[in-house]
């Protein structure tokens, strides 16, 4: 049944027949649940969703819904929803969202990345093999709807070289959370022969910021070296935590001689990854969109030439066959990638347009454009909670460039107020994700492309010092 709500309208719609059914107003919802009206508000309007599943269970209950069978249906409907994001829509593009395994169909441009890391997979080795990459490079995407399907389809035809497969990301207690995965992928097996198992460790980088305590860091890392011999492993790192990996020696190992690094995708790749996914939606591209993009994003020095006429990404462009490096500077894709979502989302007509392309701000404002209409809409009690929220999901420290921080929701439902308002908000904007009871940037790219976030973080960077080493201690 629950395929009955696909958008967050339909959630809205049934969530408040079943209020009416209850026979409560708005305001009694909000006081029995302890969730501020301005909240509640929000989710039967269709405003925002839920900001969790402990949120929406204590609306359901107050609205008389206590069949655990009733409450799965709508978890179900609030994940497909809410866990995704892009996707209400239909949408090929994922803006800063990653592609996920499932979305392989609609992942372009790294095709030949993905085979090189399949034929370093196929190897045996005592190592990791690390993927490197700076932030906004695609790590994440490439490894989960690039390598992982290939995985798959090896696992079928070749299972001595590739088996089942456990993604994770490291967290404050990175070795209790890797056992309990190795221990679920054992019990999944149940006895039954498979082939190489792998373990793929996404923003392994993580493991620097939210591991505070040095010993068990160490004890993640040799115990995931120590898998190699049994199973393959693969690391995600961004490439400015790199002083940090090689200070231990199987990390410095792997990192001499089993390291894939992930460059700018040329100009060809990038057509690939505008086009293909529209032409797969049946979508057209108006002609010189792509010219455009390839124009923006350029490196410094060549869009001077892409906008005399030259056809971005020929011969001798940046990216093409006689030119040096990739299609455009580090960092920028993630924005080529919000600025592609806010033109499908503008487009009409079956057409991805200049026009619509212009209007959304393009990749150098599409992304500050969507933050601060966001920030907008929030009254000032609000926007200092925002500002207040996303220093939380920054962390800073003295010898680490900035990165993403988690925070749990239960905190967050501490801060009282339009809390839970105010994250709604930017997570429907796809900028915050919420998974299993925590919330975090949906991408490394927010930290620098948003200019009142970066000012927020320069302002109150020796306050996020004191507060991490206040935590430290604690």
């Amino acid at each position: 049944m629950a395929e009955q709500i696909e958008s967050q309208a339909d959630f809205a719609r049934e969530l408040t027949a079943l209020r009416e059914r209850a026979g409560l107003r708005i305001r009694d919802v909000g006081r029995l649940s302890g969730i501020p009206v301005s909240t509640v508000g929000d989710y039967f309007s269709g405003r925002h969703l839920p900001a969790d599943r402990q949120q929406l269970i204590r609306i359901l209950e107050v609205c008389g819904e206590t069949d655990p069978a009733r409450i799965a249906w709508w978890e179900a409907a609030l994940q497909r929803i809410r866990r995704l994001p892009g996707r209400r829509t239909g949408t090929p593009y994922r803006g800063l969202a990653r592609f996920e395994q499932q979305d392989a169909r609609w992942f372009f441009g790294r095709e030949d990345v993905t085979e090189h890391l399949v034929s370093l997979a196929a190897e045996s080795s005592a190592l990791p093999l690390v993927l490197v990459g700076p932030s906004g490079a695609g790590k994440s995407s490439l490894l989960r709807a690039g390598l992982l399907p290939r995985l798959s389809e090896l696992a079928a035809v070749a299972p001595e070289i590739a088996g089942p497969v456990i993604v994770l990301e490291p967290t404050a207690t990175p070795v209790a959370d890797l056992k309990a995965r190795l221990t679920e992928l054992a019990a999944s097996l149940d006895g039954a022969e498979g082939g190489r198992p792998a373990v793929i460790v996404d923003q392994f980088e993580a493991v620097f910021t939210r591991c505070r305590d040095e010993a068990q860091r160490r004890d993640f890392i040799t115990e995931l070296c120590e898998l190699t011999g049994t199973a393959l492993v693969i690391l995600a790192l961004r490439a400015d935590f790199y002083d940090q990996a090689i200070r231990y020696p199987g990390l410095a190992s792997a990192l001499e001689s089993r390291q894939v690094v992930l460059s700018p995708m040329t100009a060809d790749q990038v057509r690939r990854a505008v086009i293909e996914p529209a032409r797969l939606a049946k979508v057209a591209v108006e002609d010189g969109l792509v010219g455009l993009l390839l124009a923006d994003l350029a490196p410094r020095g060549a869009s001077v030439r892409a906008a005399d006429g030259a056809e971005p990404g020929g011969p001798d462009a940046p990216g093409g066959p006689g030119g040096p490096g990739g299609a455009y500077e580090r960092g920028v894709l993630p924005l080529l990638s919000h600025a592609m979502l806010a033109t499908w989302e503008r487009s009409r007509g079956g057409t991805l347009a200049i026009a619509d392309y212009l209007a959304s701000g393009g990749i150098k404002d599409a992304l500050t454009q969507t933050a601060e209409r966001a920030y907008g809409s929030l009254t000032p009690d609000q926007q200092r909670l925002a500002r207040r929220l996303f220093l939380h999901l920054v962390h800073v420290a003295d010898d680490l460039p900035p990165s993403r921080a988690t925070v749990e929701l239960g905190e967050l439902r501490d801060w009282g107020g339009d809390a839970e308002a105010v994250l709604a908000t930017f997570v429907d904007e796809r900028m915050i994700t919420v998974d299993a009871g925590t919330a975090q940037l949906t991408h490394d790219a927010l930290l620098t492309a948003w200019p009142r976030l970066r000012s927020w973080i320069e302002g109150g960077r020796d306050g996020l010092r004191t507060r991490r080493r206040i935590t430290e201690g604690a």
